[in-house]
This record gives C-alpha cells, structure tokens and sequence, in this order.
C-alpha cells in the first residue's frame, strides 16, 4: 500500500483583515501497513481488570485500551476517578470508572447519555470527554484532565472579590452556551466546577445533564405516576412520590444535589434551563457572601419546607444590584428567572461599576486620564454639532466646517476602537472583546441621531469582529452598517461600495455565498462607475471576489480577478508595498488550486523576498508568508522545508492573534499534515485534536474549517490501520463540506476519495468504486483534466480495479494518471514515484517483466 492517494485540507492565513482564506488540498497521501510497535508497556484487556468496588487502587498500573493508568484520584457518587496517560496521544487524562456495584442498565445509560452530551459541548469552559471504553464488568469515561482546584476548595481557602464575580460570569456564560445547544445541567454546584490557575472556570458531570429533547418525555412520566397517586386518594403522598421517583435511581440515590436544587427539581416537576439558574443563584450567593441560604438541609421535605417559607434574604451589606440579581435567580416560578445570557450580561455590567464609578470621580476631579477625555469630548461634540444643524446653519462655510469636524472625529473614535485589531492588540482577544461589546452598545444607543457616523462605527468593530474570528457580531453590525448607507445615502456612493466588501467577507466565511457574490458585484457596479472611487477600492474588491470564487472552486474567474487586482496596485503603489505583496500572495495561491506548484512557489518566493528587503515590514506579514510557504511545500513534497516555515510561522500567529484564533488553528493544522506525511503520528492526532476543539468553540463550528480538521483526523486513523474509527470523522466533513458547499465542491471530492481509500482497505470494492467515481467526476467538472486532483482519483480507481481482478482495466487508468501526476507535479515527485511502483508491481505480478521495466 503506498502513500500516495488520502487528502488533507487547510487554509492559508491572511494579511487583509477584510479577506479570509479559501479552501485548499494539502495533496493526498495513504496509509502504510502496520503501526509501530511500543515496548515496556503490558497492556490488559478490559475483560481482565480486578473489581474495584472496593480497593480502587488495585486498578493502577494497569493498561485500559491506550491509557495507563497512573494513580487513584477520587471517589465520587458513581464511581472511582483516575489520572492516566495516555500512550497514543502522549497526554494526561482523567478516567472515570463506574462503580461495579452500579452497574446497571440504568446507571450505564446515564453514563453514555453524560459521554454524548459532553462530546456534544465543545466549550472551552466544559470539561472535554476523549472517549468511551465499554466493558463486561467495567465502563469507563476517558476525560480532560483538569490541573487546578474545585470550587469549594477555593471558596474555602478565599478568593478575591474580583474573582469571585468573575467567576460567576463565567459560570453564567457556560450555562448560556450549553442551554443554546438544548443541554441542562441539574447539578450545578461548587464540588462541580474546577478552577484552573489563572482562575479559569471548568465545569465538570454532566451525568445528571440532559437535552431538552428528552424532558417532555420524563414530564409525561412524572405526570402519569402522579395522577395514578392522586385518585388513589393520597393526594400527598402522590405528590411526594412522584418526586421522589424522578429523582432517584433503583438504588435509591438522590439524583441531584439537595442544598442546590430548584423547587420543581425537588417536586418532580418539568426541569428545564431555568432550574440551572436557580441552582446558579444559590452558588453565586454563597461564592460572594460565604453563606449557604439553605445550609444544612439533607432532604427534599425539608428542602420544600424551606422554600415554602422562603429563603433568607441576601446580607444587607451585598451589592444593592447583585442582590436583585440573586433574588431573581432564586425565584420559585421558574418563568420569572433571567435567562444565562442575562444573567452574565448583568455580572459583566456590574462588574464593569468600580471602574465607571472611577471615571465619573475623574472626570469630575479634572484628572481623567487625556484620551478619555477627548473621546467623551468629541462625542458629545458630535450630538451637539446635529442639534446645531437640525435649528439650521447660518451659513454653508459653517456646515461643511461641522461636516469636516465631525469626520475628523469619527476617525479619531475609529481609531481608538482599532486598538482592538489582533495585530496591535498581541492576542489579548479577551480585552479586546469587552472593548467592542462596550463600543458596539454604546453606538447603538447613542447615535441613532447620526445614522451615517452610526454607519461609519458600525463597519469600523463589525470588521474587527471579523478578524477575531467572532462572525455572528461581525455580521450583523456589517449587515446594519450596510442598511443605514442604502438608506441615507445615494446607490453610487462610495460608502456603500465599502460596506457591501465589508459584509461579504463573514458571508463567505458562513457560506452564504450567494450573498456575498451580490455584495461585491454591486460594490464592483460602484468602483467601475464613480470616479470619486478610487483604483485601489476596485483593486480590494476584485481580490475579495476572487477569494470568493477560489471558495466555490471557479478557479479561471478568480486568476483573471487576481491579475487585475494585481495590475491596479502595481500602478498606484510601489513593489514593496504590503497591497502588492498581498497581490502577489494571493495570485500564488490560485496557482497552487489550479495545480501549478511551481508558478505558485515563484510566486510566493518573489512575495518573501520583498518583505525581508524591505525595512520596517510587519512580523505578521512574515508570518503569513512563512505559513503560505509551508503549505506549498507540503505539495511538492519538500517536507523539512514545510516543516520550518509552518513552525517560524506558529510563535508569530499566536503572538498577534491569541494561541485560541482559528488562524492558529489552521497553522496546527497545516503542520499536523506535515507531521502525517512524516508519518510523526502521534504528534500529528495531537494537534488535530487541539485544532479540531478551537474550530468547534463558539461561533467557530459553523464554518467550513471544521470539516477540514474532521478530514484530517481521518486521515491519520486511515494512516493507523483504525478502520472503524475512520469513517465517523469522513462523515462529520461530508456532511459539513456538503452544507456549506453543496454537492459538487473540490471540497467533497476530497473527503469522497478518502472515503473511498478506507472502503478501498477493508475491501469493501463497491461502495469504493462508487465514492471514488463521484470525487472523479467532481474533480474533473471544478479543476479540469489535468488538475493532479484527477490524477490521484484515477490512480485510487486503479488500484480498486487491480484489487477487483480488473486489470486491464486498471491498467488503462494507472496510464491516465501517471501521464497527469507527472506533467502536473514531476516525475521525480515522491508521491508520484510511489503511484509508479504501485503500477509496476502489478506488471510484475502478473509476470511481466519486460513491459515493467
């Protein structure tokens, strides 16, 4: 078997802040037989395992699936917690093992239902599941592991005030984000949540978690065992029983923690997200004050009591506004509680008090610091320049001097919110965010008065958005931006040319490429037809709408775009300025998708060298090159090349975007491959795994780059010989590439011949044959005939029919792609090389030694 026939997919980065990257292949290799074999390590099957029911340290030592296990950590309700390492991925977890005496039907369904749930949730804040092992004796969840303390443990010890709300925020935030994908908690409590070091919150069992899918159902059943109860006559005991029975297993543990549970938890009642907040509420009540409303309380009679006569009311001496808060969240009707989203909205609010309470104290003692001062000046200054306007200007001098001035400060305000842009601001992302909420509030509240200004601020932090990544804020002040222009402005102003390139960027990224296409061909109408545009406008919006169609793989259309943008900057701007490099960059990287590697590499030479000539040039514009470099590399098969300029590339990206950005992300990616062709694969799945878990975070997993991470995983279980988990990650990418692409994109031909590679290997011909026919077919209608795309789907196909018995066949198809492979890529190519031993062995087999040779 040669290396010769998977696909990777990355992205090259970007210098434009307005331009993502479009999609890409990293060229196909394949898996080699047999995985390296590791020594010193004694591996036990699951089967062999002592009980640890009783002396859970009988189970250290011993070697579960790839995880060693290092040594007892706890003992929980449902069982014993361990640290292990696991050999495959070189990494530390957490294993969780489910107490023998409880293993139940019941109890491993729960344990299951927290494995999906859990995988479900990529969150940052939520403790991340690696795998489930399934036992005869033994189940056991293989978990993040988490190096910090828990939550009680720190309340215990002290925390700082600051922190303490901080970490209320957080806890509120992670809530938010789990009920928007349908999940609930039910036991949220302190012994729940770790702390890391820097104060970062992980929360941890969601074994009581369920989705709202399955509520209406438990509802029904609570309900029926009632009304059974209830026309028995013991209307009490009815009520007390169906509690009790939703909230207890067969063994007959309270499922959910009494002292932190909602009053319809306790009664049995529909639990949905509201009973998470009342949970909340009591927590950030005892995290800000040291005192547990309900202290004491063991059990759910007594716990209804309690709230039948209602819960102390929070110390006096509490934040007059974090008290209403509290008394929000513990709110016995559920519908009167505040959503998450709320409630982290009103913690950042109050956390935010000291420092506008200083600013006031400031501004009033004539001591507030100079730029603050100029930009609450030249704000108000704005609103009283359109009061002066709106009673009529007494001459027109004076309103195009009000008109001057009022743009002179909206430069200055743009200006004071672009400290927020990931290259000036060095990663701090989360800074930078707190800045453009407050910007981007303060806009909609205060300028309605100014649409155009309101416009103007409104591109301004909807594209900075977009450089961080953050696509759903970006769109939509881009997308209001865009509308109040339409409105007050005439059709063929520059200002709407502006905002239409602006907003077709997160399209693009989302893949509303429709949309986006409408955005730039109008803003493209503008350039060509007002003069007061100027030639670098149509040049930026000619790149953008080139990058959109290397996107949707209309690679002839995006050259032609390219070289025109190119030509305008080259007449406007000197050789060595960055717009001609990102020209120059760009151009490169539709040669590389139209398979001409060596144009492409030219191309991207010439663009490096103008930066290190030229003095004072950015380090990200380095960075960006270094990275484009080493994905190219990686296609011609110049790996240790690859591999240095990916990683100079990596401490730059992370240095200017933050070690969370997707652009970091798609760097880890490009040197995972690198590290794949190596055949470095453990360091290879490690980084995919990291990159795969920042590309689902947030606003991120709606992207296309999913689906890249996903593949690549792949790719390396194909590596492995790890057939059956291969194909659940090539599914996850056809799916996403065919939602964002639809069904004829270079995209899912990729994922279709690596589909087709693994059916290939397990011998399964048919379903091979198919998959690969409909990548050929694909790849032949986007990228041409020659591309070297059709040749490796062509070589795939011939080594399915050698395998069938087909060897004429096969034959006339090794032919077809040998004579693209090496026209495209080289003869001397080492993925070309293999591909032509691959048909030689085959003449050799069959006894032909002459025709071989």
């Amino acid at each position: 078997m040669s290396d010769s026939r998977s696909r990777d997919k990355g992205a090259s980065g970007t210098y434009d802040p307005l331009a993502d990257t479009p999609t890409e292949y990293i060229g196909p290799t394949t898996p080699e037989s047999g995985i390296p074999v590791r020594g010193g390590i004694e591996t036990r099957p699951i089967e062999q395992l002592p009980n640890i029911g009783d002396h859970p340290a009988d189970l250290v030592g011993a070697t579960i699936g790839s995880i060693r296990v290092l040594e007892h950590l706890a003992e929980g309700g449902m069982g014993q917690l361990y640290v292990g390492f696991d050999e495959k991925l070189r990494r530390r977890v957490a294993l969780k093992a489910l107490r023998s005496d409880r293993m139940s039907e019941q109890s491993r369904s729960r344990m299951l239902r927290e494995a999906r749930l859990l995988s479900q949730l990529h969150d940052p804040n939520i403790c991340q599941i690696y795998g489930y092992l399934e036992g005869p004796g033994q189940d056991f969840l293989v978990l993040e592991l988490i190096e910090g303390q828990t939550l009680s443990r720190a309340m215990a010890a002290g925390l700082e005030p600051a922190v303490k709300l901080r970490v209320a925020q957080q806890l509120a935030e992670v809530l938010a984000r789990a009920h928007g994908q349908g999940v609930i908690h039910r036991d949220l409590k302190p012994s729940n949540v770790m702390l890391t070091s820097d104060h970062e919150v992980k929360v941890l069992d969601f074994g009581l978690a369920f989705s709202t899918d399955e509520a209406a159902a438990r509802r029904s059943e609570i309900l029926r065992r009632d009304e059974e109860l209830r026309d028995s006559g013991d209307l009490d005991r009815g009520l007390l029983t169906g509690a009790m029975e939703a909230l207890r297993t067969q063994h007959g543990t309270v499922l959910g923690t009494v002292a932190y549970m909602s009053p319809e938890q306790a009664r049995g009642g529909q639990v949905a997200a509201p009973a998470d907040i009342y949970s909340l509420g009591l927590l950030t009540e005892e995290l800000l004050t040291g005192r547990h409303p309900y202290q004491g309380v063991k059990s759910v009679e007594e716990l209804m009591e309690r709230v039948l006569h209602g819960a102390p009311d929070p110390p006096p001496d509490l934040d007059s506004d974090l008290e209403e808060l509290i008394r929000r969240m513990r709110s016995t009707v559920p519908e009167a509680r505040p959503s998450a989203a709320d409630v982290a909205q009103r913690l950042r609010w109050i956390r935010d008090k000291p420092r506008r309470r200083l600013r006031g104290r400031l501004v009033a003692g004539g001591v507030v610091a100079l730029l603050l001062v100029v930009a609450l000046a030249v704000f108000f200054h704005i609103r009283k320049l359109s009061e002066e306007r709106n009673h009529a200007l007494e001459s027109e001098q004076r309103a195009l001097s009000a008109r001057r001035e009022a743009e002179e400060v909206v430069a200055f305000l743009e200006d004071m919110f672009e400290v927020s842009e990931p290259g000036r601001a060095q990663g701090e992302t989360v800074t930078a965010r707190e800045i453009l909420d407050a910007g981007a509030e303060r806009i909609r509240d205060e300028l309605g008065e100014q649409p155009l200004v309101q416009a103007r601020l409104m591109a301004t932090i909807g594209s900075v958005y977009f450089g961080l990544g953050l696509y759903e804020p970006s769109l939509e002040l881009l997308d209001s931006s865009l509308a109040l222009r339409r409105q007050h402005l005439p059709a063929e102003a520059p200002e709407v040319a502006d905002g239409a390139v602006r907003l077709a960027a997160p399209l693009r990224v989302v893949g509303r490429y429709e949309e986006a296409e409408a955005a730039l061909l109008e803003a493209r109408r503008i350039h060509e037809s007002n003069p007061a545009t100027g030639p670098l406008d149509l040049a930026r919006t000619l790149s953008a709408l080139s990058y959109l169609y290397v996107t949707v793989a209309r690679y002839d259309e995006a050259e032609s775009l390219a070289r025109q943008s190119l030509d305008l900057r080259l007449e406007e701007l000197s050789k060595d300025d960055p717009g001609v490099v990102l020209g120059i960059r760009r151009l490169a990287d539709i040669y590389r998708h139209q398979g001409r590697l060596e144009d492409a590499l030219t191309e991207q030479l010439r663009a490096r060298e103008i930066l290190q000539v030229k003095e004072g040039v950015e380090e990200l514009a380095l960075g960006e090159v270094s990275y484009d470099l080493g994905v190219l590399l990686t296609q011609l098969g110049r790996y240790a090349e690859a591999e240095g300029n990916l990683q100079r590339s990596l401490p730059i990206l992370r240095k200017t975007y933050g070690s969370q950005h997707h652009e970091v992300a798609r760097a880890m990616n490009a040197l995972a491959i690198v590290y794949r062709r190596q055949k470095r694969f453990e360091e290879a799945e490690s980084l995919l795994q990291e990159v795969i878990r920042i590309w689902s975070s947030g606003f991120a997993e709606k992207s296309h780059n999913l689906g890249f991470g996903y593949n690549n995983l792949g790719t390396i279980y194909l590596n492995t010989e790890r057939w059956e988990e291969a194909e659940a990650p090539f599914q996850q990418a056809l799916e996403i590439f065919e939602q964002f692409h639809g069904p004829e994109h270079p995209n899912v031909s990729m994922v279709l011949m690596n589909l087709g590679q693994l059916y290939w290997a397990q011998e399964r011909f048919a379903p091979a044959r198919t998959s690969v026919e409909r990548a050929l077919a694909i790849d032949r209608k986007t990228a041409g005939e020659d591309h070297p795309h059709v040749g490796w789907d062509l070589h795939l196909l011939a080594n399915i029919q050698r395998d069938s018995g087909n060897y004429a066949e096969a034959e006339e198809l090794y032919r077809q792609s040998l004579e693209i492979l090496e026209a495209s890529l080289g003869a001397d190519h080492p993925e070309v090389a293999k591909a032509r031993a691959e048909f030689l062995a085959m003449m050799q087999a069959q006894g032909r030694e002459g025709a071989a040779a």
